[in-house]
């Protein structure tokens, strides 16, 4: 009985602890200023420290309710695209979990996470309107930084990127989705001469590593069975213009 009657609390704690604790990352990434893109925003948890860091958002989101959602907690504040992105303009097909932060373009990812994500179901398929990072850089600018979460669709998304952007970060998923963190991180090097590459496991809001490392340093890092244990997190990559 105390812990239903606590659990709200708890909640609304370990929420203001994770956006404090989110906005002291971020901060050491982003001026005020910046132009940030927040692809695949959802409801808007990092548009929100985004702006609070004085940030210029362009907020990304194909999913109708979250686009209302956005719509309603930022109104003017923000740029929002209601639109997915991908390697061309187009159209395409998106899963609606009842988690929404599950929904996704990829089949393939959603068969390989199926079994850890047990209590949720993808039980809706509509069709959204797509665009590409080139196509919102041409409208908007380089961003600063982008945050790419998309459920597994990031190679799609980054065969719509034919420059490099200064600083960007993509969800993983180990061990499940391996293959295709594989493949982001060989695009992504091919897209500047120099990119150096780091990680955050978890939600832990820290970089794992004291500075940012080599593709081949990397590429060696998440072959191994630590990088393994971290389950999911966050990749970060730098590259020079």
């Amino acid at each position: 009985m105390i812990r239903q009657l606590l659990a709200p609390y708890w909640h609304k704690f370990y929420d203001r602890m994770m956006a404090s604790r989110r906005k002291n990352f971020y901060k050491t990434l982003i001026k005020p200023g910046d132009l940030c893109f927040d692809v695949g925003a959802n409801i808007g948890n990092r548009t929100a420290i985004f702006l609070g860091l004085k940030a210029r958002v362009v907020a990304i989101e194909p999913q109708p309710s979250c686009v209302e959602a956005l719509k309603k907690r930022f109104g003017n504040q923000i740029e929002l695209v209601a639109k997915g992105l991908g390697a061309t303009e187009g159209e395409l097909p998106i899963h609606i979990s009842t988690n929404s932060t599950l929904s996704s373009f990829s089949e393939e990812w959603i068969d390989a996470v199926q079994d850890r994500f047990a209590d949720y179901s993808w039980n809706e398929t509509i069709m959204v309107p797509v665009t590409t990072l080139d196509d919102l850089i041409a409208s908007y600018g380089v961003p600063t930084f982008c945050k790419i979460d998309v459920e597994g669709f990031e190679l799609q998304v980054l065969r719509g990127l034919t420059q490099p952007i200064p600083m960007l970060s993509l969800e993983y998923a180990v061990p499940e989705a391996k293959s295709n963190l594989v493949a982001v991180i060989d695009l992504l090097n091919s897209l500047a001469a120099d990119v150096r590459f780091n990680y955050s496991p978890g939600e832990s809001m820290q970089l794992a590593l004291p500075e940012f490392i080599s593709y081949a340093e990397f590429t060696n890092l998440i072959n191994s069975p630590k990088f393994e244990q971290t389950l999911f997190g966050d990749v970060y990559v730098k590259s020079r213009l």
